[in-house]
């Protein structure tokens, strides 16, 4: 999904949308940003953000 320098350059809070990613990779795929958001403790832009980075 991520090339270690993409993962190196996350900031500290999409470095959090991340690993909650990683670590719940089945709900994810069922969830919305807004329910991710509030899962992984950052804003809805912080996610929009990630995804932007990860190309999706």
């Amino acid at each position: 999904m991520f090339t270690v320098e993409q993962i190196k350059s996350l900031n500290e809070l999409e470095m959090a949308v991340y690993q909650y990613v990683m670590q719940h990779q089945t709900a994810v795929s069922y969830m919305r940003i807004r329910e991710l958001a509030a899962e992984a403790h950052v804003s809805t832009t912080t996610v929009l953000r990630f995804l932007q980075e990860a190309g999706l």
